[in-house]
């Protein structure tokens, strides 16, 4: 039977430590071997292009499949929150912020609440201008484009190229388009520097709002540059389709688009991993349950709803922190890894350090990872039962912490350190690790879906809740249409109201 052209997906997962690739074929996805025709893992090169090509020429060669069968490529990477949390200053850029706020807001300056060398770090300046919207989206002051301009001149002056504009309850401007005209004119002044408005990263939450803005201001130089060598690396490959990023949500974003706003992919490293996880056992698991993925060298704990997506935070999120809005997963982080990332480093892989997975070895006579008599050794014997005690205690701890009631759920464990957990855990109702589990956060990659997201604000006074979330949510799935959805296939997975009173 031939088969059909553009029919294949590949998922790259590009960590700090490990590149991880799929190469997954949908129409066989309820065999056995869930459609996963192809995996490759290896450690992370200094350039993530590089770590790109030879993920997928390794995959290619050991499948023998013609690249032009392949309809998408989809690449998670923590390489932009990875900077943040470093705070590394050749990647993160200077931010200048234009507040339009009038007489408002002078008692919380920008960045008021940040770790000070993050600030220090990343707001080059700030200025508090004419304009803002009052809740009921009346003026507070109309913009003055002279005072602008006047700021926009010093800080092209100061030679900052990332400027954000963040406007008091810019979400509800749906009249005057306060920060699209507040960018306008800057830009008419310095056309080469990259503006963001604060009401395209996030909605209500005024400091938040203007946070998340910051960062991803800060973050726009690198982000280019990373996901301009994504491309580069396809192209190489010959692959003639379209490239896109996961989100932090387990959707995805066309590489153009996220190169824009790189902040929505900060946490697509965890989500990947729990849509792989979801990816694994359809069918098999039709419930809420927790997902726990086992890095080199930290743990992220998850819960996934019934719907296979991962249960997103509250209002707020923090990054490295800083207080932030936009759409987040609820993880929790834990600093227990497997170890097994570091070959130079683990006694195993004949390093000189004691790891999690050497401890794991020791203790599984049938295990054929590393090389096991490097370990047989009595002081790491003597130690095996206390390790096992701490792994156990670590992920029961976070496990409760993550779980919403004191009932047992089911529990799955992912990621290249899985193999360090043991098979039973207090307050799961079983520990499932399924096949492919060291590659889950690459086959999340290749199995992300398109989105639709509407943020909007709307009156109740002509038109209820009801009627108004129903209009909604028929634009949410218009646009995930346009984004290249199949209407047919198209669900609403979320839905939340926040009532505003004036």
């Amino acid at each position: 039977m031939a088969r059909s052209i553009r029919n294949l997906r590949i998922g790259v997962d590009v960590g700090g430590t490990n590149t991880d690739g799929v190469i997954l074929d949908p129409t066989r996805s309820s065999e056995r071997g869930r459609g996963i025709v192809a995996w490759h893992k290896a450690s992370a090169t200094g350039n993530p292009s590089d770590g790109i090509n030879n993920a997928i020429n390794t995959m290619f060669s050991n499948s023998k499949f013609d690249p032009k069968e392949v309809a998408s490529v989809t690449i998670g990477t923590a390489h932009f929150i990875n900077a943040v949390v470093e705070r590394d200053s050749t990647r993160l850029a200077k931010v200048a912020v234009l507040r339009l706020c009038g007489p408002f807001s002078k008692g919380v300056p920008p960045c008021i609440d940040w770790p000070v060398e993050l600030r220090d770090l990343i707001l080059g300046y700030c200025c508090l201008v004419e304009g803002g919207l009052e809740v009921d989206g009346n003026l507070i002051a109309e913009i003055d484009e002279d005072e602008i301009r006047g700021h926009a001149e010093i800080i092209k002056a100061k030679g900052i190229k990332s400027i954000v504009v963040n406007g008091v309850f810019s979400p509800v401007d749906m009249f005057y388009n306060q920060e699209e005209s507040a960018a306008e004119t800057t830009r008419e002044v310095y056309p080469e520097a990259d503006i963001v408005i604060s009401k395209d990263v996030a909605n209500l939450g005024f400091l938040e709002r203007e946070n998340a803005a910051i960062l991803n201001a800060s973050i726009l130089p690198f982000a280019r540059k990373t996901i301009s060598s994504f491309q580069s690396a396809i192209s190489r490959l010959q692959l003639h389709c379209p490239v896109f990023i996961t989100q932090n949500d387990g959707t995805t974003l066309l590489a153009s688009a996220a190169s824009k706003l790189p902040i929505r992919t900060f946490s697509s490293g965890p989500t990947n991993s729990m849509r792989g996880a979801a990816f694994l056992t359809q069918n098999g698991i039709k419930e809420v349950m927790m997902v726990v993925d086992i890095r080199g060298t930290t743990t992220d704990v998850g819960l996934l709803l019934a719907n296979g997506f991962p249960r997103q935070a509250a209002a707020f999120s923090e990054i490295s922190g800083v207080r932030t809005n936009f759409s987040y997963p609820d993880v929790k982080s834990i600093g227990l890894g497997g170890g097994s990332i570091l070959p130079r480093e683990a006694i195993v892989f004949g390093g000189s350090v004691a790891t999690a997975t050497d401890y794991t070895v020791l203790g599984d006579q049938n295990s054929d990872i590393g090389d096991r008599s490097l370990v047989m050794r009595p002081e790491l014997e003597n130690n095996l039962g206390d390790f096992k005690t701490v792994v156990k205690k670590m992920l029961e701890r976070a496990i409760d912490t993550m779980k919403t009631s004191a009932d047992d759920i089911p529990v799955l464990l992912v990621g290249g350190g899985a193999i360090i957990a043991p098979d039973e855990l207090s307050g799961a109702s079983r520990v499932v690790k399924p096949e492919w589990s060291g590659v889950a956060n690459a086959i999340g990659a290749a199995t992300a879906r398109v989105s639709g997201i509407i943020d909007t604000i709307e009156s109740t006074e002509s038109k209820s809740s009801s009627q108004i979330m129903k209009e909604i949510s028929k634009r949410a799935i218009q646009k995930a249409v346009e984004n290249g959805a199949k209407a047919e296939t198209v669900q609403v997975v979320e839905m939340d109201h926040l009532p505003l009173q004036n």
